[in-house]
Parts: structure tokens; sequence; C-alpha cells
């Protein structure tokens, strides 16, 4: 079965829909991801929220994403790698993505 089958085109590149997961058929270059902290002044509880967003070489967006860890990981490293999972699973196999992010060095460590 091809892409042409099942597949939708959006925006110029074709999107398939796997299990709720979307997968980028396109060339994909930079991967910008970030997370801030959110106190919640209404409870006692911190947490953490994670975008990231993926390029193309003009610039312009071609996915995005947002989520928010479970309030057991409030750390910056959880959140990263939970946005940094996301996002890969939304590229097919073989795809070479460069990511920036502001805590390549948490990741590093982890890996």
């Amino acid at each position: 079965m091809g892409v042409e089958e099942y597949g939708l085109i959006v925006n110029g590149y074709y999107v398939i829909n796997v299990t709720a997961l979307t997968i980028l058929l396109t060339s994909t270059f930079v991967l910008y991801i970030d997370e801030s902290f959110i106190n919640n002044s209404a409870e006692i509880s911190f947490s953490m929220a994670s975008t990231w967003m993926a390029l193309d070489n003009d610039g312009l967006i071609l996915e995005s994403s947002s989520n928010c860890p479970p309030s057991t990981y409030p750390l910056a490293l959880h959140a990263e790698l939970s946005v940094l999972l996301s996002a890969i699973k939304a590229f097919l196999p073989n795809f070479s993505i460069s990511i920036a992010t502001n805590c390549i060095s948490l990741i590093t460590l982890w890996h």
C-alpha cells in the first residue's frame, strides 16, 4: 500500500496518521525544543511544559507539538527527554535531524 493510497497532503507534504501519531515525510533539518517551569498557584504543585517545532529549509513550521509530563517529573531533563522522544517518533526512520535545545548538557550526561 503506497502513501498515495491512504495519505493526505497538508501544506505541500504528506501526513500519515498511524495510531494518532503524525509522521512527517518531508526533509526536516532543524528541531527546536524548549521547556518551561509551571508554578500552579491554585495548588501546591509544580510541573514542566515542553514543546517542539520542526522547520524546513525555508524556516517554515512543518509540525509542532507540546505536552506537560506528569507532575511526578518536574525536572527540566524529564520534560526535555519527553518532548524529544515525542518529536523523534514523528519522523520516519533514517531521517537526519539537527536538534536545538538548551538542555544538551543534561541529555549528554544522561546518555
